[in-house]
């Protein structure tokens, strides 16, 4: 993939009906919103779309793994497109049937996904005031690093009760989750707090059934940037093999209480300011 930055980027953002940022992704100069999506590990495309602008497809099928282990098959596509000023060549998407991003029996359908791979090389991210998406053409230098890439999942560290614990940064996700080792980490301290319920979500690859605990709040904390999250889901299934060593994932619902979230590939630091809400 090259990537070339010929001056600072500054375009027009927005969320969906779900929460989830949509970036305007420039394809033979039409204009589609995609996912903007820190976990994924690699972008994608639905098929019609690659049918489409004649996007050059490979002719071996692979299985893309879904965030809760799933297994969808997809293909392979080489893509030219732009973000704002920004021309990236080459770029490697997941080809997948339309299908897979239809959710709500169709009433709710994803185009495209712009994930992990596609972000690194363009060094430094800012969503700011959930309006725009900045990149620059230089990245800032940053001494601070609280943020690893681990397998192609991308972790960030989050205090919880005065603990340091790895998260996965999920900005393709509505909302924050705890897993396991969360639960048997502090399940004596606030057992009394747990409620369990079942739940239904759908997500990459299809639709998932599962055993939930409830915690009614947490106060986390990336960097100094510290929020409540109420009626936070404990997952007890582990549904693939990453969610056994991290704690959680960081959602949008924590990313949503701050003007400003900054992504510094350079630095591996992702910093939050501008607190929009009081607890």
């Amino acid at each position: 993939m090259h990537v070339e930055k010929s001056s600072d980027t500054k375009v027009l953002v927005k969320r969906d009906n779900a929460g989830l940022l949509k970036i305007p992704v420039i394809i033979k100069n039409d204009t589609n919103d995609f996912i903007f999506d820190s976990e994924a590990s690699l972008s994608a495309m639905v098929k019609s779309l690659a049918i489409k602008y004649g996007v050059k497809i490979m002719k071996d099928k692979i299985k893309a793994v879904s965030f809760t282990g799933k297994n969808v098959e997809s293909e392979i596509g080489i893509i030219d497109l732009k973000i704002g000023n920004i021309e990236i060549r080459n770029s490697v998407f997941f080809i997948v049937p339309d299908s897979v991003l239809s959710f709500g029996d169709g009433s709710y359908r994803i185009k495209g996904i712009i994930g992990l791979p596609t972000m690194i090389p363009l060094e430094e991210l800012t969503i700011k005031d959930d309006k725009y998406l900045i990149i620059p053409k230089t990245p800032e230098y940053s001494s601070s690093r609280n943020f690893a890439i681990d397998d192609g999942t991308p972790i960030i560290l989050v205090n919880y009760k005065n603990d340091i614990l790895p998260f996965d940064f999920d900005a393709g996700s509505s909302t924050t989750h705890l897993y396991l080792p969360f639960f048997n980490k502090y399940k004596n301290m606030i057992g009394g707090y747990f409620k369990k319920r079942n739940i239904e979500f759908n997500e990459f690859g299809g639709h998932v059934k599962t055993k939930t605990y409830f915690i009614d709040s947490a106060m986390i904390a990336a960097g100094n940037a510290q929020s409540m999250l109420y009626s936070v889901p404990i997952w007890t299934d582990t549904f693939r093999n990453g969610q056994k060593y991290t704690y959680g994932n960081l959602g949008e619902d924590y990313m949503n209480n701050f003007s400003e979230m900054k992504i510094n590939f350079n630095g591996m630091n992702v910093s939050f300011s501008g607190k929009k809400h009081s607890f």
